[in-house]
């Protein structure tokens, strides 16, 4: 019931009141004249009205119970909430950090080459019964030979002619100094360093990836959601703390840190040296502007994961108040439903809890992965 209808409700009930408690008094003081059934109905009519007058006592007081009870309504400001996925997002960053994988990966399937002699014919001694005769293998197949090598155990000959290409594969003149055809460094690191490097790039590049994803989907306000709380008290509510559970398939997230969005430095190609004395760090600091944390509104919810909480709300009565949005993030598939719950609860002027679930939709709106990661990409420096 609206504070408007229990107003209404009231002021008839005291009305009521007023009208049959005298009623009863006058229909009382008539019995003194009559006697017989007439005696009778009088006094019944009288009792009737006190009853009534009573009766009307407690309703008042139920009216008031129920004016002293917490009731607020909390409701989703669009009226129909819905939530986009970011399904396309995340599958686009794992599409590219396969292609990047394959790409820094990619030299580890080139070809090293050797030669050695062989006969032609049954004569050995004879020179020109000699030829020589080209052979290649794949880097990457040589990596358990090169790792037995390291560990002092032994190699096979023609393990050990791999290796021996593979070393000479390896050098690089040093460029950009006096007689550099004559100088030469090589890569010392083992093809299996190599592969661990790139594990740990990519790790850190991924991260990066979802953290500037996030600071995408919030600064585009993609599943941005804003709540009202709505005060159906005859009273004003005071402190006011309202919980929100999310239930699992939905974060809410905020703008991630400075750091969050560096991307690691790039790894060296195989094969190759770095001569670039610390240039590698081209994005380490990123010319990004500086996160805005958030302000000292009172109205500014807490978020723990999948709790969001707002404090020391003041609403008066028969008023809606709008809160802060907050940024949902789900990969659910579109027309997929989640229940939301909340809890509510005030210790001042209307103190009390109550509580109510919220159902959010999630939409098929298309998110342009390639228009957004690109975009990502060239604000992290690497485009």
């Amino acid at each position: 019931m609206s504070p408007r209808n229990r107003k209404i409700l009231k002021i008839a009930v005291v009305a009521g009141s007023i009208v049959t408690a005298p009623a009863a008094i006058v229909t009382a003081s008539l019995a003194r004249d009559q006697v017989g059934w007439p005696l009778v109905l009088t006094l019944g009519a009288g009792g009737a009205l006190l009853a009534l007058s009573v009766g009307l006592g407690f309703v008042y007081q139920w009216i008031q119970k129920a004016d002293d009870r917490l009731h607020v309504e909390l409701a989703p400001k669009s009226g129909y909430p819905t939530l986009p996925s970011c399904a396309t997002l995340t599958s686009w960053i794992d599409a590219h950090i396969r292609s990047t994988r394959a790409g820094m990966l990619a030299v580890l399937y080139e070809k090293v080459t050797w030669e050695t002699r062989r006969t032609v014919g049954f004569n050995a001694a004879d020179p020109d019964g000699w030829r020589p005769v080209e052979h290649e293998c794949v880097i990457g197949d040589l990596e358990e030979a090169e790792q037995r090598r390291n560990a002092g155990e032994v190699v096979s000959q023609d393990e050990k002619l791999m290796l021996d290409a593979l070393d000479r594969w390896r050098k690089r003149p040093v460029l950009g100094l006096p007689n550099s055809a004559a100088i030469v460094s090589r890569d010392r690191r083992t093809i299996t360093e190599y592969r661990k490097e790139v594990d740990n790039y990519l790790l850190r590049y991924e991260r990066a990836l979802r953290h500037a994803v996030v600071d995408a989907w919030v600064i585009s306000e993609l599943g941005a959601f804003q709540l009202e709380v709505t005060n159906h008290n005859e009273k004003p509510v005071e402190a006011l703390e309202i919980v929100i559970v999310l239930p699992d398939g939905i974060d809410v997230v905020v703008r991630p840190r400075r750091g969050d969005l560096a991307t690691p430095r790039r790894v060296c190609k195989f094969g190759e040296v770095d001569y670039s004395m610390g240039a590698g760090n081209h994005n380490h600091h990123l010319a990004l502007f500086d996160m805005v944390s958030p302000g000292s509104d009172s109205h500014s919810p807490r978020i723990n994961h999948k709790t969001i909480t707002y404090s020391d709300i003041v609403v008066t009565s028969g008023a809606t108040v709008s809160l802060p949005a907050v940024h949902l993030l789900t990969q659910a598939t579109p027309a997929q439903v989640f229940a939301i719950t909340w809890d509510a609860a005030a210790t001042k002027s209307t103190p009390g809890r109550c509580n109510g679930s919220l159902r959010i939709h999630v939409n098929n709106i298309l998110v342009d992965a390639d228009k957004v990661m690109n975009k990502v990409l060239a604000d992290l420096g690497e485009i």
